[in-house]
């Protein structure tokens, strides 16, 4: 969901998502690079070879609108060179940019046994920011026996409130201005992107009333650990929704720190806060409450695109002291440290 907000406006033609238990789309509709590895004959998850224990790969999972590295740009803007140099074994798999988890989540799947044959280890640990929260906990529902933990930081487990508002399902004179908003900043910012016929799949797939399906159809497993962290800007610390009494010291070490929005997001989080006597924290795309999910270790100081590095790196160090390579080199520790 890197710029899940400008891409809205033009997202009302596609088909609605994939059932879960619906044959993929064709070919056609896989990016390049993956209609080949989902052609492959893969060992299914029971003939896996059992593989080295911990610690295990790093998978990195992109949200919406996500990518690996287009040039020199990262989605996770310089975050495996990072973790690789301390160590770890890394892996950033490509998905559809623009589609539900359904989809996403089978795409995902198989380049996880992918990795798991490369790298021949047992499990793999499984991180994923916006939309790629939920494709990694499709995979880990998918094929426990290969994932040892799942951390999700900024994903709408709990449902989207943005997108049912550009889907026309919210109303108001705040939805409409926000509409508008999107339409005059859409084209000239992002262009054609925007048309792709499987935005509205993926906003459908995120609003809270799909997304209580896919959490009653995808329950953790008990062989998996869950983690959820969020990010919380527009200046608020929002301490009473972020306390979390098991958070880490790679997130305590932030909570004196407060985050100025990106101007691009101002608008999505403001609409977000609702009532300014009563604002409800976020990151200017997905509320705190709703990027809860498993153990819960608290916020981060970062707006939707500081949690990743974005725009190329500088967002995360305006206006506060975070350090978003900091914060995924605490988190691959931490991960160690818990014998994953």
């Amino acid at each position: 969901m890197l710029i899940l907000g400008a891409t809205l406006a033009a997202c009302n033609s596609s088909p609605p998502p994939v059932p879960p238990d619906a044959a993929l789309p064709g070919d056609a509709q896989l990016p390049v690079d993956l209609a080949d590895l989902a052609a492959r004959d893969l060992p299914p998850p029971d003939t896996l070879a059992p593989g080295r224990g911990p610690p295990y790969p790093i998978v990195l999972c992109h949200g919406f609108f996500g990518f690996e590295k287009i040039g020199p740009i990262d989605y996770f803007y310089n975050v495996r060179p990072a973790l690789e140099a301390d160590g770890h074994v890394v892996d950033v798999p490509t998905v559809d940019p623009f589609n539900s988890t359904y989809v996403r989540g089978e795409q995902l799947l198989q380049q996880v046994k992918e990795i798991l044959i490369k790298t021949g280890a047992a499990k793999v640990n499984l991180v994923g920011h916006s939309q790629g929260g939920l494709d990694a906990r499709y995979v880990a529902a998918k094929l426990p026996e290969h994932v040892a933990a799942v951390v999700t930081i900024a994903a709408p487990h709990g449902g989207a409130a943005i997108a049912d508002a550009l889907l026309g399902k919210a109303g108001g004179v705040s939805v409409t201005l926000l509409q508008a908003f999107f339409a005059a900043v859409g084209k000239p910012v992002w262009g054609d992107a925007a048309k792709d016929p499987n935005v509205k799949a993926c906003l459908e797939f995120i609003g809270p009333d799909n997304m209580a399906d896919f959490n009653a159809r995808y329950p953790n497993h008990p062989d998996v650990a869950y983690y959820s962290i969020a990010g919380r800007s527009l200046l608020r610390k929002a301490e009473k929704e972020c306390y979390a009494p098991k958070a880490p010291p790679f997130i305590t070490k932030w909570s004196k720190e407060i985050d100025p929005v990106d101007p691009l997001f101002l608008v999505t989080g403001q609409y977000l806060e609702g009532w300014p006597w009563s604002p409800k924290p976020n990151d200017g795309l997905i509320h705190v409450t709703s990027a809860k999910w498993g153990t819960w270790l608290g916020c981060i100081p970062a707006d939707h695109p500081d949690e990743i590095g974005h725009f190329f790196g500088d967002g995360a160090g305006i206006g506060n002291g975070f350090d978003y390579i900091t914060f995924y080199r605490g988190l691959a520790g931490w991960l160690v440290q818990q014998g994953y």
